[in-house]
């Protein structure tokens, strides 16, 4: 009797703790539902700034604060405090993607070693280095405030057309080590990267140039462009009433002009399948909860009867 007591009363106190727990569980997930999915999914790639710059390592044309693209420390490493930021910007009229490369808090970079100061994009090749020299012609290179050995940093350009990319700037920075370098990169040497060049959706026009005056009531099954020479093509047969100067009736197949599906630089709907799964199993856990509460509320109702 002593353990059967016992059981119910270990029972009922963890139902206690557990049932608001799970009804709290449930509330969660039924909220989680009506959230947009574009808030929790997958962050799109950033874009730089639209914009262009001189290359001549100066850096009163950029925007310390709106250009800035991520942050460089050490190996690229995670863990290591922040020594440099990198900064971008895009022109899309010149398909030209610029670059500036600072150091923070006194950090200078080795100007001897030029081919170690780069943008690459895409794990492969670089877009541009400090061999490239800087003629006006993308790609350039030019040191920020060097003096022979150290410079702040660096900025370039180069020829990028619009698309999806990865994008890696790497430098050296002088240290007490045996080499008496240190690498320094963006977090992972490979952020994710995405240029975008909104274009206008064309409208479809259409002239209509007879060679007599009429006037024409005419249902055609679609738009259509067409310069007449006296003939009106539609696709279905017209009720007109010509005047004196004598158009012919319609015939021939009209050359139709269909209207874009769609608009360039739009996006679809964002899926809503991860809302219907919140919705299901906040719905499933509320549902169970309630089935194994219903016996408890009717006693409960008996004992107050």
């Amino acid at each position: 009797m002593r353990t059967d007591v016992r059981n119910r009363f270990v029972r009922s106190k963890a139902g206690r703790v557990i049932r608001p727990l799970a009804w709290a569980a449930a509330a969660v997930l039924i909220a989680l539902a009506v959230v947009s999915p574009a808030t929790v999914g997958a962050a799109s790639p950033p874009q730089p700034t639209h914009g262009s710059a001189t290359v001549d390592g100066a850096t009163g044309d950029w925007n310390l604060g709106a250009d800035k693209f991520a942050d460089m420390t050490d190996a690229g490493s995670a863990t290591q405090p922040v020594v440099a930021h990198l900064y971008l910007r895009y022109d899309c009229a010149s398909e030209t993607l610029y670059a500036l490369v600072l150091g923070i808090n006194g950090t200078q970079f080795r100007q001897t070693r030029p081919e170690n100061a780069y943008i690459r994009l895409n794990g492969v090749g670089k877009a541009f280095s400090g061999n490239s020299g800087n003629n006006g012609v993308p790609p350039d290179f030019s040191w920020v405030n060097p003096d022979g050995t150290l410079a702040d940093g660096f900025e370039g350009s180069a020829p990028v057309a619009p698309g999806t990319y990865t994008i890696r700037a790497h430098v050296l920075r002088p240290d007490n080590s045996d080499d008496q370098y240190q690498t320094v990169d963006n977090i992972g040497r490979a952020d994710p990267l995405e240029l975008i060049c909104q274009t206008a959706t064309p409208t479809p026009t259409g002239n209509v140039e007879p060679t007599a005056t009429a006037t024409a009531t005419a249902t055609a099954t679609a738009t259509a462009t067409a310069t007449p020479t006296g003939e009106v093509e539609a696709t279905a047969t017209p009720t007109a009433t010509p005047s004196s100067g004598g158009v012919h009736g319609a015939t021939g197949t009209p050359k139709v002009t269909l209207p874009p599906t769609a608009t360039i630089g739009s996006s679809e709907p964002p899926s809503v399948s991860l809302s219907m799964i919140f919705l299901g199993l906040g719905l499933v856990i509320a549902g169970a909860l309630f089935l194994l509460d219903k016996p408890k509320l009717a006693a409960g109702r008996r004992r107050r009867g």
